[in-house]
């Protein structure tokens, strides 16, 4: 099974700043799914950016190593998506001495080592003491650091290629999950996925049929390519995260997937799969790339 987590050899080589700060025990191994189940005044938040195309990580707290832990686990999260960006916000980050500069290099790296590389930009105020440590650094020569979020949003939108994407409303009707595997299908035609056709039609139909059933809302499908594979994302309008139920034994006689384990097929065949809140519901997301590659 593959599992997209920062790279061994980040763990191995932490980002150094040229006054010897480390990135403290940056990686940590994180099961999936990926659940993100903060609220919108939790320290840390993760949320698509308007266009869909970045992560934004929303920091709002005074730096310490319990708060280093959390930002590690979100960041995780974050490159779990293989999102084309990601945008982290700074602004209300309490690190005066810019004891942070060690873990934000880092997690630069981990961005860069990802198949596909990620971008990593940051924003934050210009006269901090993080953004002093960061000039000095030469890090600073490919990590981008914005003075506001506007200013980052409109680089990394020069930055991107134009993506591979399409996209389709659905109603919770039972042939919703039907008209999903269509476009998935169509979609591995169309950008030559042929290797991850099954694996993806076999998700995606889950994914769906598990928000018709409890959602009970019209779900936005979105379909980006990735690299060589896709990114699944379901957007409805229940807030509630899904649930991984345990794995129930067999009866003889009886279907071979019981009813309630469908996301059970598809913590067995995504390369990574997850869930998190957003202002209007959720979105439930799952990676399929060639394991071959």
């Amino acid at each position: 099974m593959g599992q997209h987590f920062l790279p061994d050899d980040c763990a191995a080589f932490p980002a150094r700043t040229q006054r010897g700060d480390s990135a403290e025990g940056w990686i940590m191994v994180m099961a999936i799914p990926y659940f993100c189940d903060s609220s919108f005044d939790s320290p840390v938040d993760i949320v698509s950016d308007t266009d869909g195309h970045a992560l934004v990580l929303g920091v709002h707290g005074r730096w310490s190593s319990p708060f280093a832990a959390t930002l590690r686990s979100n960041i995780h999260k974050c490159l779990a998506e293989q999102p084309p960006a990601i945008l982290v916000d700074l602004t209300d980050l309490g690190d005066p001495d810019g004891r942070s500069t060690g873990l934000w290099l880092a997690a630069h790296r981990a961005c860069g080592l990802q198949q596909p590389p990620v971008k990593l930009a940051i924003c934050l105020p210009a006269a901090t003491m993080l953004a002093t440590r960061l000039r000095r650094n030469r890090g600073l020569r490919v990590l981008s650091v914005f003075a506001s979020m506007p200013e980052a949003r409109a680089a990394l939108a020069c930055g991107l290629p134009l993506p591979y994407q399409t996209q389709l409303i659905v109603q919770p009707e039972p042939q919703s999950a039907s008209r999903a595997r269509d476009l998935a299908a169509q979609a591995c035609l169309d950008w030559r996925l042929e290797a991850i056709r099954e694996a993806t039609l076999t998700v995606i139909s889950e994914l769906v049929a598990n928000s018709v059933e409890h959602a009970a809302t019209h779900i936005r499908i979105t379909l980006p390519r990735r690299g060589k594979g896709l990114y699944l994302a379901m957007h409805d309008k229940d807030p509630r995260l899904p649930k991984l139920l345990p794995c129930s034994p067999h009866e003889p006689g009886s279907p071979t997937l019981a009813r309630g384990q469908g996301l059970r097929v598809v913590q067995a065949v995504a390369n990574a799969w997850g869930a998190r809140r957003s202002r209007s519901g959720k979105l439930v997301w799952a990676t399929i790339r060639d394991r071959s590659w």
